[in-house]
């Protein structure tokens, strides 16, 4: 619905500028007059800021909100090149859209901070093209985002100020939780054990909820440095397998590895890489009741590619695209257990693209699920 009622006012401006193409040689005056006020009417009535351009980027039309947007007037907008109005250089900007759109011949876009007028914004483009299928205009959205940023920013301070401040007493508390368990202050009878034992299991799991916040809250903020090295991504993955050994057996299911000979060096971060095998072995064994899950790493020449299955419960097929978005969590009822907050495999993705990798999920509801990610090989520097 909200994808539509972005395009309602392009297709507005689209059947506007059709429509005044078509009578601006038309015979009758009068109705050329009357087509060409409603079509303006509608035009400035638009709430986004909407320009028509050349494929040279002059603008040949503007409405008021764009103007208003701008602080300029029509007569100081039309005729001007795009960039030289927007963003006040005198050459298109590399992330350019209308140039992006030029070469796919398709929609474009890009959020952007514009410190000319102090807002961010989307702009988006959409090629016009005539019956020959060749590129002669452009329409041109702007959208003042400035409000929704504003509270993803106070958002994101929020989580990560919460975050920072649970952790000390969940410290604290485990430790006293611990000790107790331990028996460092004197007996426990059965039932108390049990009952801290609950605790620590439950202690534990917030703070590996406070974990994937501060990460999440990193990532967004483009403040996760990677500390990369040269490791033997085979060895990695082996450890990362036998951590998970008596967790598998516990629920009778079958840990299966199938690594190559030898090794195979990536310049990784090794913290964040075992983070990444961590977090889809353990969603792994969590949704799978019985039968394997299957843990390979394989040398393909460019690339090593990593692959996590399982003989789970797998994943409806329209379920999928969403496994990777915040704070969603795909209904899979049949699988008993903690429930997480949905930021583990948003994580994992943001930690394998930081890594120039890739990420993929295939899956078919009752077939088990396999998830499968890329990472570079060798040991080439790159500036994260």
């Amino acid at each position: 619905m909200y994808k539509f009622l972005f395009c309602f006012p392009i297709i507005i401006v689209l059947c506007g500028y059709i429509l005044w193409l078509f009578i601006k040689h038309s015979k009758d005056r009068r109705k050329i007059a009357e087509a060409i006020r409603e079509w303006e009417m509608t035009f400035d009535a638009i709430e986004d800021g909407i320009s028509i351009h050349s494929i040279n980027f002059v603008i040949v039309e503007a409405n008021v909100a764009l103007c208003k947007l701008l602080g300029k007037t029509k007569e100081e907008l039309i005729g001007k090149k795009c960039h030289e109005v927007f963003h006040h250089r005198c050459s298109h900007i590399s992330s350019c859209p209308l140039d992006k759109a030029k070469n796919s011949r398709g929609d474009e876009s890009l959020e952007i901070y514009e410190p000319v007028i102090d807002r961010w914004v989307t702009i988006s483009v959409y090629p016009v093209c005539d019956r020959e299928g060749k590129f002669t205009r452009a329409i041109h959205v702007m959208r003042d985002i400035s409000e929704r940023k504003r509270l993803e920013q106070m958002r994101d301070e929020f989580v990560s100020t919460v975050s920072h401040e649970l952790r000390t007493p969940l410290s604290i508390v485990r430790e006293g939780v611990s000790q107790v368990s331990d028996r460092l202050h004197g007996e426990i009878n059965p039932k108390q054990e049990h009952l801290l034992s609950i605790s620590l299991s439950n202690i534990d799991r917030i703070n590996r909820i406070v974990a994937e916040l501060l990460d999440l809250s990193r990532l967004e903020a483009g403040k996760l440095v990677l500390k990369k090295e040269s490791i033997d991504l085979v060895k990695l993955a082996r450890e990362v397998v036998l951590s998970f050994r008596l967790l598998a057996e516990a629920k009778k299911i079958e840990l299966r590895q199938h690594f190559p000979e030898g090794t195979l060096e990536g310049y990784l971060d090794k913290d964040k890489i075992t983070q990444v095998f961590a977090n889809l072995i353990g969603n792994a064994i969590k949704f799978t009741e019985k039968g394997f899950v299957e843990v390979i790493v394989r040398d393909k020449n460019d690339y090593i590619e990593c692959v996590v299955s399982d003989s789970g419960i797998g994943i409806p097929e329209e379920g999928i695209p969403e496994l990777f978005s915040k704070f969603r969590q795909i209904s899979r009822q049949s699988a008993p257990g903690e429930k997480g907050i949905g930021l583990g495999l948003v994580i994992t993705k943001s930690i394998v693209e930081l890594h120039l990798g890739k990420i993929w999920v295939e899956s078919k509801l009752g077939e088990g699920t396999k998830v499968i990610f890329t990472l570079p090989k060798g040991s080439v520097i790159y500036n994260i």
